[in-house]
């Protein structure tokens, strides 16, 4: 996947370039576009969201949502031992 990040984002493209978690998508590489702007190469995560694939596969049961917020908050732990502040969690 391609995303493009503007001029002023480029401390998110830091941070995606620093992390090696199993839980964070895996940035690829990172390269300079036009007006400062950044492309990143990420990971191609197309599981769809966990909104979509409930309204596919139904309610998520307790040991599924169990496994689910043990992997978040095991992304978090990681985030925060490398002094990285996750402002956008959904």
């Amino acid at each position: 996947m391609l995303k493009v990040l503007h001029e002023g984002d480029a401390a998110k493209a830091d941070i995606l370039g620093r992390t090696a978690s199993s839980f964070v998508i895996r940035c690829h590489s990172i390269v300079p576009a036009a007006l400062g702007d950044l492309k990143l190469l990420l990971h191609l995560a197309d599981g769809g969201s966990l909104d979509s694939v409930r309204s596919h596969r139904g309610a998520f049961s307790e040991p599924a949502l169990a496994e689910m917020m043990a992997q978040s908050l095991s992304d978090l732990a990681y985030l925060h031992a490398r002094c990285i502040v996750l402002l956008d969690i959904k």
